[in-house]
């Protein structure tokens, strides 16, 4: 598990050093795109976990967020602490 939040990150550039990453916990900072959310994590395989609650990307997509995410991450099973329908 990674736990960066409260940080006021805005990137997340540098997790290709993290290959079996399971859980990212990223509450609460300055991240804002899907596209570079896509970019930087779609190869996790092992990526199961993720939190953006607080994240400009979660307040600006409202109801549509959690969709987002999952078009992100089809791999996910659990998007802040609400578990993922398969």
């Amino acid at each position: 598990m990674l736990d960066v939040s409260n940080n006021q990150i805005a990137h997340l550039s540098g997790l290709e050093n993290v290959p079996a990453l399971e859980e990212l916990w990223a509450s609460e900072n300055q991240l804002s795109s899907f596209d570079e959310v896509e970019k930087q994590l779609a190869d996790k395989e092992k990526l199961e976990t993720v939190y953006f609650e607080g994240n400009p990307l979660q307040k600006d997509a409202g109801v549509n967020y959690r969709n987002k995410v999952r078009l992100a991450l089809p791999g996910v099973k659990q998007i802040d602490a609400t578990f993922v329908r398969g």
